[in-house]
């Protein structure tokens, strides 16, 4: 009898095991494969279609032992949509209008010589105007958006992703400058509003007189305290005028100023869970480790709420929202679930679900895009795969939308439907950054690669000049130039993906994930704490770093070859200077080369 009760405990522990199993299958992430020329093989076009081949784009500021098309893009990319040297009057801006691009151009720019970006985007973020409460304005002359014009009798629209974003910014300068004298910077102005419906909130900037400090410190204040986030999850409520709470009519709470984002919000969530790492960064650098760990604990709290309150076991993908009746709403946001996966949200089989669906090997039967339709715009994904006019509720015999339609300007079933508008279907080129990202950090390089590939030969067609017209007459179909300046993100992933140099508190952080195409890839004239460097990762695990002015930082290298011990040397010319054996501790190199050179050197790790 005990034998037949064993025996029946194994098999139900086995079909348990089997069915928890099942629940975890991985699905399969292969793609065809673009065939990866080289850059004179591919016939480079500008948008008038002359031919607009340019030598320089071979190899700078990145280079491999290819002078591959992707090498080429991404450096054409960077130098039309990434290094922009005035406000307007090239491909893209050099800024756009609210915090939210703070943070995109820190990532585009602090890594590069753009000394005037650099500089007036750090002017920008010590003259942002903040109200008593901590909220980050949303326009420099408005705390609204988008300004008001003559509605202010109405609602106002509150922006929430301007605090987080911020806060982003602020840590991206620290850590490429290796300096924290930025946050001692004193704001001297009160905002001046031209508007006179605007000029009335004159009086709400608090700034003049606040540090970077005390901004970044009053900007955290009003997440943890007013947004909910000491408890671990944000939460849109009464805050304000309360009309951010994801319902019919409401507005929505960040850059995707059309979609009614609000109440438990996620992507607002997404970036609370970056802003606790920013601001751990912040106070390590400090020197305040146990206020970092604060940080740090809590955001493991607020990774636990995300993925319970926000993944969908059903569509196995992030949803967009939960308002404050408890409805769940997803439309299929790309964008949302590109980005929690590069910031670390989603775990393993969560990643491959997401990218089973993007694929099209995995079908949610509900979508209004399928399969390879997701891709149909060919450099991004369309933001959304459920268009916003299939969901409604009829209220008084007429339909109503999840769907701000700016006054009827924007409406879904006319010049916004679904393919015809870069919020609704359509495509914001930026989102292919943290594509790229995910893809290279948490598929494969050559995943990555391949990726890069296909909007390499998009851009050879006519450089990405596009802004083409729905039926309606509206440019309204891809996001990609004039007024997104984040556009510059995507050829950043070269740099951050396959190169994987970052910088961090520890220092400059060397990460490589070379794709199986490569022997080296490498980088010129990277700038980090006012210092330049060539640097060269090579698929054998030796590094190689020019050190332009001197060396004096600390550099912390993955173990990306399994080598587990290197030899570092730093020779002036052919003397070596100084050599040292590295021992890998938890699969990375810490090297301290503080003081070691004032002149001209070379660093090599192998």
């Amino acid at each position: 009898m005990k034998k037949l009760i064993s025996i029946a405990l194994s098999i139900i522990m086995v079909s348990a095991l089997l069915i928890g199993c099942q629940k975890d299958t991985l699905y399969s992430l292969e793609e065809e494969k673009i065939t990866i020329k080289s850059a004179t093989e591919v016939d480079w076009k500008d948008v008038e279609g002359n031919s607009s081949f340019n030598e320089k784009y071979l190899s700078y500021p990145f280079y491999s032992d290819k002078e591959d098309m992707v090498t080429y893009a991404a450096n054409a990319m960077w130098d039309i949509y990434g290094n922009i040297t005035q406000q307007q009057g090239q491909a893209v801006w050099a800024f756009g209008t609210e915090p939210a691009f703070y943070e995109w151009v820190a990532q585009i720019t602090n890594w590069c010589s753009n000394n005037w970006r650099k500089e007036t985007l750090k002017a920008y973020l010590v003259d942002r105007p903040i109200m008593s409460d901590g909220y980050i304005w949303s326009w420099y002359d408005s705390p609204h958006w988008p300004n008001l014009g003559n509605t202010a009798g109405e609602h106002n629209n509150y922006h929430y992703d301007n605090n987080f974003r911020y806060i982003a910014a602020v840590e991206n300068v620290l850590v490429w400058e290796n300096s924290t004298d930025f946050l001692d910077v004193i704001d001297n102005k009160t905002v001046s509003i031209d508007s006179n419906v605007e000029n009335i909130h004159v009086k709400d900037d608090v700034s003049n007189g606040m540090t970077v400090r005390d901004k970044i410190d009053a900007a955290m204040s009003f997440i943890l305290n007013k947004l909910n986030g000491k408890n671990g999850l944000i939460i849109i409520g009464e805050v304000k005028d309360g009309n951010n709470q994801g319902m019919i009519g409401d507005f929505s709470s960040n850059y995707w100023d059309n979609i009614p984002f609000g109440y438990k919000d996620a992507y607002e969530n997404m970036l609370f869970y970056n802003t606790l790492n920013s601001m751990a960064n912040i106070e390590k650098m400090c020197g305040n480790v146990s206020k970092a760990q604060e940080y740090l604990d809590l955001r493991e709290k607020v990774k636990e709420q995300f993925n319970k309150t926000f993944w969908d076991a059903k569509t196995k993908r992030y949803i967009g929202w939960i308002d404050k009746e408890g409805q769940k709403h997803d439309y299929g946001f790309t964008f949302l679930n590109t980005e929690a996966i590069y910031y670390g949200l989603a775990d393993e089989v969560k990643v491959n679900n997401i990218y089973a669906w993007l694929k099209g090997n995995r079908i949610v039967e509900d979508d209004t895009s399928k399969g390879e339709d997701i891709y149909k715009f060919v450099i991004a994904p369309r933001v959304n795969t459920l268009a916003f006019e299939d969901v409604y509720e009829v209220v008084d015999g007429k339909k109503q939308y999840w769907w701000h339609d700016n006054h009827g300007q924007v409406n879904v079933t006319y010049n916004a439907k679904f393919g015809e508008h870069v919020e609704n279907g359509g495509i914001i080129f930026y989102n292919s950054y943290y594509d790229l990202m995910s893809r290279i950090q948490h598929i494969s390089a050559d995943d990555g690669l391949n990726r890069f590939a296909a909007i390499t030969n998009e851009f050879a067609i006519d450089e990405l000049r596009r802004r083409p017209r729905n039926s309606a007459g509206a440019n309204w179909v891809i996001g990609l130039i004039d007024e997104f300046a984040e556009t510059g993100l995507v050829p950043v992933a070269y740099l951050n993906g396959f190169i994987g140099v970052e910088a961090e508190p520890d220092g400059l952080t060397i990460c490589p994930n070379i794709p199986s195409e490569y022997t080296y890839m490498g980088v010129q004239d990277v700038v980090y704490g006012n210092n330049r460097f060539d640097i060269e990762v090579n698929k054998n695990g030796k590094v190689t770093i020019e050190a332009k002015d001197k060396v004096d930082l600390k550099i912390v290298i993955a173990d990306y070859a399994a080598k587990g011990n290197v030899t570092v040397k730093v020779l002036n010319g052919t003397n070596i200077i100084k050599e040292q054996k590295i021992e890998a501790v938890n699969g990375k190199f810490n090297i301290d080369l503080t003081g070691c050179s004032n002149a001209t050197s070379t660093i090599i790790i192998e």
